[in-house]
């Protein structure tokens, strides 16, 4: 019954459509979702390359498959389409959304969008993988959605599609796919209502309150009077909080760095140590950072607290998370509770 029930589902959220012709950009449409190979195609070469290493089919359009379902008056063939259709989840289906494909038109362009569906695979844990990856030129949304604009990406229920990712240098690559995983594992953890109830219970008393509304954080108040420069949000060296170097993102100030620059301590070692304090003073509340809009507050909520967490979690891993955060309790509790769900769930490698 399990097994009729799914392969329900998974007939159910392909739309069926009638055309008179729609390339399937290289695939075997006979077989669907199997790619095959054709090595005098670089393209077509690299997407069966993909499949190999990885079982997910790569597409350049919204067609999956086709099939003759009949024949018309006139004797001719009747096909049968069936396309990639985002509105479908687990178990419904809203038509609301009317998605709008700008498809990659050259071999180059392609190219370019492989090499940054296999960093994306290569990165991405193997229960995290999707059934099958769409990549197009660019993707819009009728109604408007600004989650579009914001993102590369939209998760479907069989389906993973990818935009704007042509034409991206390889530092780039890595850090668009990251950014990718980063948010695929925050709507995951999300949508675990039990796991987000247990992490909110931690710090719910503490949300969106200044620092000197909740006390303990004096070392934080007294820094932060010294320059505007100074906050919650600057504590960190390296990553998640600061860029990389060498990246668009290495604008953002390490508190080290900051403080050094403005002959605010006698050396590195005494910035450390002032870090190190206000790090455990917001840290007995269960906070690794501020307000997104200002370091004066704790988070405005839970979720904008688990998203902090989750990135640190995925960047620093469980050793570097320990050394930094190991002595805040509350922080350690929540970074369980994640880490739990991530490894034994999600398959992610800390």
């Amino acid at each position: 019954m399990k097994k009729l029930w799914l392969l329900l589902i998974s007939v159910l959220m392909l739309t069926a459509c009638s055309e008179d012709k729609i390339s399937g950009d290289g695939v075997d449409l006979t077989n669907e979702f199997e790619i095959t190979d054709d090595p005098n195609d670089p393209v077509q070469h690299e997407r069966y390359q993909i499949f190999k290493e990885y079982n997910v089919p790569v597409l350049f359009n919204d067609t999956i498959a086709k099939r003759q379902i009949g024949t018309d008056l006139y004797g001719k063939p009747v096909m049968q389409y069936e396309t990639v259709d985002l509105n479908w989840d687990f178990d419904s289906y809203s038509n609301s959304v009317q998605y709008v494909y700008d498809y990659l038109k050259t071999d180059e362009s392609k190219m370019d969008a492989l090499r940054f569906v296999r960093k994306f695979l290569e990165m991405c844990s193997k229960r995290m993988r999707p059934f099958s990856i769409m990549v197009a030129n660019n993707l819009t949304s009728k109604p408007e959605s600004s989650s579009l604009a914001e993102k590369q990406y939209v998760s479907g229920f069989r389906t993973l599609v990818f935009y704007n990712v042509s034409n991206l240098s390889d530092d780039d690559i890595k850090t668009t796919a990251r950014d990718v995983i980063y948010d695929m594992v925050a709507q995951k953890v999300k949508a675990n209502k039990d796991l987000c109830t247990m992490f909110e219970a931690v710090s719910s008393k503490y949300y969106y309150r200044t620092w000197e509304e909740l006390g303990g954080c004096s070392t934080c108040l007294e820094w932060s009077k010294k320059s505007t420069f100074i906050s919650t949000n600057n504590l960190y060296y390296g990553l998640p909080y600061n860029a990389e170097e060498g990246t668009t993102q290495a604008y953002k100030y390490d508190f080290v760095d900051l403080v050094l620059s403005r002959d605010m301590v006698e050396d590195k070692a005494e910035a450390e140590s002032v870090r190190s304090t206000i790090v455990q003073e917001i840290g007995n509340y269960g906070f690794i950072r501020g307000n997104k809009n200002t370091g004066s507050f704790s988070p405005a909520d839970a979720e904008e607290d688990r998203n902090y967490f989750v990135q640190a979690i995925l960047t620093l891993g469980d050793e570097k998370f320990n050394e930094r955060y190991g002595r805040c309790a509350l922080v350690m509790e929540k970074y369980e509770l994640l880490k739990d769900f991530m490894v034994n769930e999600l398959g992610l490698e800390l």
